[in-house]
């Protein structure tokens, strides 16, 4: 099995990212003291400059700071720098992966920027906020106000804003497997920096040029990219970027143009750099060391790297790091007929794997929740505002009532409509909740089909294991082999689903037909999430494929479906009642 996964760049605020200020320790101690005889607002400038300072390698000691920038901004009433700690904040959250908290800071920020008519920042706080839709799989939320940013940049002739704003355009395209789309943003960003003599790395949007151009197959510009990335990289002195850069060369190398030493040059020296410069990217470029080790058959010298993949992602508690590990290790240990350390390994793999889908559920529930919430508060604020309409109108009624019956009856009338106005508001209240807790309902019916999955997956492999050699093991494993086919509910499980996704949309499976009867029990499952707006990472992980497998299940279904490649998928499900 081969699994190889590529490192995307996504460039958010220069403002934010940039820590000229500051370079050395020395100097935020220094910043420090002067921070303590600063008063008033005198102290913003040096409490950015901590924050800016400490973004990069202490999180904690960067939110102290900020948080205090808030408090003072909130005392002397500067709205400037309360959207500068908002969006700040928001940024600081994003790292962490606390990607809800990150959005409403900078939704914050947004609003007080708009308030105060800072469209310079504001169009980098749209930056950034597309960075966290992005990250957070909501695409089309993330490309709308893209859209925003580069509105802003383009009315103001801010080149550089316009070239991250293309460069992230770009990401989210090959983040949706649409590599001519984000080839052509990067392209564009690429003239603007050239037209303008803007002073840029474009070692990002070289690596990705290269990463688009191997999707096409043209291997040799896909190569000619990653040296135009690794020479702008050591111009920029972006060390840091270059052992992914390296895996990106290996991988090419390995799988690809089938050049071993290259291959192993590229591989070796990125786990070299990367324990200098980026221990995190140790994760990946032994996981890839793995793979073409067991395209050679060397399956110790795979199973040795794969150990010092698990090793990596558990010093920086990776959890997806150490799923793929486990996962890899178990296929390698099965290579060499040790079914033993294969089932361990995929146990641990099992176990990592239900955790990140329980994660992904809850986030995915949370976002229900909140969007839930909003629109109660929205139907809410409706609902008072015409009662206070009702009231006034009764009262103006019943003072015009004295001096004309006639006007009070027609005013009688008019309170009369309004409370059936009211009592249908209540009912369509009503109704949206109903609706809301159906898909909560929903939710929890994918988590048991996921389950059964996962048990779909240790029984196959059992299933291989007791054509081993070993006397006793069959025996044994025949016995766990039956404890968990008498467990299966699979088709239960999803008529389960069926019965509550009906609920909320009654007539969807039933037009699906009508569009082409010929539609498998697959394709209606697929359909169903994306209805539910369930992103190809998500999907995979509730039909136990991987997201390549669902990739291709997309792509047939659009093509049963009757739509052109350039017709949106998701959008046409959507519109299915």
């Amino acid at each position: 099995m081969q699994i190889i996964k590529f490192k995307f760049v996504f460039i958010f605020m220069s403002m934010l990212l940039t820590c000229l200020a500051v370079s050395a320790s020395s100097q935020a101690d220094s910043l420090k003291m002067v921070l303590q005889q600063k008063q008033g607002a005198e102290k913003f400038g040096i409490l950015e400059q901590l924050s800016d300072y400490y973004i990069n390698n202490n999180l904690d000691s960067s939110l102290y700071f900020l948080l205090e920038m808030k408090q003072l901004a909130a005392k002397t009433g500067n709205r400037k720098y309360a959207a500068v700690s908002c969006s700040s904040i928001g940024l600081n959250h994003f790292y962490r992966g606390n990607y809800f908290e990150a959005e409403d800071c900078e939704k914050q920020a947004i609003e007080l920027q708009k308030q105060i008519g800072d469209t310079a920042n504001l169009a980098d706080s749209y930056n950034l906020l597309a960075g966290i839709y992005g990250e957070s799989g909501q695409y089309s939320k993330s490309t709308k106000v893209l859209f925003e940013a580069i509105k802003i940049y383009e009315t103001q002739a801010d080149f550089t804003g316009l070239v991250k704003a293309y460069n992230n355009l770009g990401y989210l395209f090959m983040k949706l497997d649409k590599y001519t789309k984000a080839k052509e943003y990067y392209e564009k960003a690429l003239i603007i920096i050239s037209e303008n003599n803007i002073k840029y790395n474009k070692g990002f949007l070289y690596s990705n040029l290269g990463i688009c151009y191997k999707e096409f197959g043209d291997n040799e510009t896909a190569l000619t990219n990653y040296r135009l990335a690794l020479q702008q990289y050591k111009q920029n002195s972006t060390l840091n970027a270059i052992p992914i850069l390296y895996q990106s060369f290996g991988n090419l190398f390995a799988f690809r143009l089938n050049r071993p030493d290259s291959a192993f040059y590229y591989f070796n020296h990125g786990i070299e750099l990367a324990k200098k410069y980026d221990p995190n990217s140790l994760i990946e470029l032994y996981l890839s060391l793995g793979e073409f080790y067991g395209k050679q058959k060397n399956f110790e010298k795979s199973i040795d790297s794969y150990l010092k993949s698990l090793t990596a992602a558990q010093s920086v508690e990776d959890l997806e790091g150490q799923m793929q590990a486990n996962i890899h290790l178990s296929e390698a240990y099965k290579e060499l007929h040790n079914f033993s350390k294969a089932l361990t390994y995929f146990e641990t793999y099992s176990a990592f794997k239900d955790s990140i889908d329980a994660r992904e559920t809850e986030t995915a529930i949370a976002r229900l929740t909140e969007k839930y919430e909003n629109d109660k508060n929205k139907l809410l604020v409706k609902q008072l505002t015409i009662e206070k309409k009702h009231r006034s109108a009764l009262l103006v009624g019943l003072l015009i009532g004295i001096i004309l019956s006639f006007v009070a009856i027609v005013f009688l009338l008019y309170g009369l409509t309004q409370r059936k106005k009211r009592t249908r508001l209540e009912k369509s209240i009503f109704e949206k909740e109903l609706q809301f807790k159906n898909k909560e309902l929903a939710s929890h019916a994918l988590i048991m089909m996921q389950k059964n999955r996962m048990l779909q997956s240790l029984y196959n492999s059992i299933d291989e294991a007791i054509t081993g050699e070993t006397e006793a093991l069959p025996q044994f494993l025949n016995s766990l082999k039956r404890e968990i086919k008498s467990s299966f509910k699979t088709e239960s499980d999803w008529e389960l689903f069926k019965l509550y996704f009906e609920q909320v949309n009654k007539s969807f499976f039933k037009k699906l037909k009508e569009i082409n009867p010929n539609l498998t029990q697959n394709d209606i499952r697929l359909a169903a999430l994306i209805k539910l707006r369930f992103n190809i990472k998500e999907a995979a992980s509730v039909l136990n494929l991987s997201p390549n497998s669902i990739k291709g299940a997309r792509s047939r279904l659009r093509s049963k479906l009757g739509l052109n490649s350039s017709d949106d998928l998701s959008r046409f499900i959507e519109a299915i009642e």
